[in-house]
């Protein structure tokens, strides 16, 4: 009995010292090295429902224009601008090329746009929008809303991270740059510390270790869930495994697993099956990174008398969001106008039908 609980004993101290040379730290590296950028939309929108997007894709690439998050491009009927500004760097005396990708495309109804740009998709930006055009007699009001999907793909609940009150600051949260008080300033520092520090690394852990169960050899299933946590903290102390990612630049593919690893847990490395698992892990992380370290202003443009809205500003018939990220991090945001314009054929027929009608009255006074 004594010899058995000594090898369970040295089959998970192996289990453990085999994940101690990955780090865990290189998945938030490549978080953390998305570069900085902006994304702008537009929209105009017509009284017959159709619509004329434009996004606007600020970033430091020339890749912008052959890959971008949200999927569109030429093949699809987009037309394409390019502009490009050299900026020098703050930390340095170089000079880098910002570049400034603009896509434009008119929709006949939402609902095309919708087809095109809120598919669900684990690695896009996903945008959907609403149009209500209602009748009432000396006015029509027209309804448009645009909803910005929550950037979050990954399978772990957030509810154990954020509590409603947490939902409820970040609801409360000023546009992009706005300013807050000193109190509230502290608490987003506390809340930012939870999700990137604490939700961050767990949901993409989840991710991996979920993988690692499904491709393992069923025998060493057990002896992995009993060192699931220990795997973790290995995974986060560690942070000599950036050998373990290869290099996408040089057309290999993404794999957190060195073959050393894969032998060992009897994973087939070569499967269709496992590297799809493993592009879906890099699709999500690299998404993430380039959500969290993305600024986003939204606009819409929709004529008539303002009714009502939940714009940060507004010019015109010009109505302008600057969301946080932290604002549809985790759930859906949604922007919405609604103006009115007058029917003047409506009144025309009012006019005439209340003069007719005054007209009878003094008529029937008369005889």
């Amino acid at each position: 009995m004594h010899n058995i609980k000594n090898s369970k004993t040295i089959n998970e101290m192996k289990t453990v010292k085999l994940f101690k040379n990955i780090s865990f730290a290189a998945i938030i590296t490549l978080v953390l090295a998305a570069c900085e950028h902006s994304v702008k939309t537009k929209t105009q929108v017509h009284e017959d429902g159709s619509i004329d997007k434009m996004i606007v894709l600020s970033e430091k690439g020339a890749e912008g224009i052959k890959k971008n998050y949200f999927n569109i491009g030429e093949g699809t009927g987009w037309s394409i601008s390019v502009d490009s500004v050299k900026m020098r760097q703050p930390d340095d005396s170089t000079l880098k090329t910002k570049y400034s990708y603009t896509f434009q495309k008119s929709f006949r109804s939402v609902a095309d746009a919708n087809a095109e740009l809120a598919t669900p998709n684990d690695s896009l930006f996903r945008i959907s929008s609403q149009f209500k055009k209602q009748f009432r007699w000396f006015y029509t009001h027209y309804a448009y809303s645009e909803t910005y999907h929550q950037l979050n793909r990954f399978a772990l609940p957030i509810t154990d991270y954020l509590t409603e009150a947490d939902r409820q600051f970040i609801r409360q949260l000023p546009a992009e740059g706005g300013k807050i008080s000193k109190a509230d300033s502290l608490f987003l520092k506390k809340l930012n510390e939870r999700i990137f520090d604490e939700y961050g690394p767990r949901a993409c852990f989840e991710e991996f270790f979920a993988s690692l169960l499904k491709f393992s050899d069923t025998r060493y299933a057990e002896n992995l869930n009993k060192n699931k946590e220990n795997i973790f903290q290995a995974f986060k102390s560690d942070q000599s495994g950036f050998n373990f990612f290869s290099d996408n630049n040089n057309g290999k593919s993404f794999d957190i697993i060195s073959p050393k690893m894969a032998d060992s847990l009897g994973i087939d490395r070569n499967s269709k099956a496992y590297k799809a698992s493993m592009q879906l892990l890099e699709s999500k992380i690299d998404f993430a990174g380039w959500a969290q370290h993305g600024a986003f202003q939204h606009c819409t443009e929709l004529d008539g008398e303002l009714v009502k809205h939940n714009a940060d500003s507004v010019s015109g018939d010009h109505y302008y969001w600057s969301p946080p990220y932290l604002k549809f991090a985790f759930e859906d945001y949604t922007m919405q106008v609604i103006t009115r314009k007058p029917n003047l054929w409506a009144w025309g027929i009012t006019v005439l039908v209340l003069g007719a009608t005054a007209w009878q009255l003094v008529r029937k006074k008369t005889y």
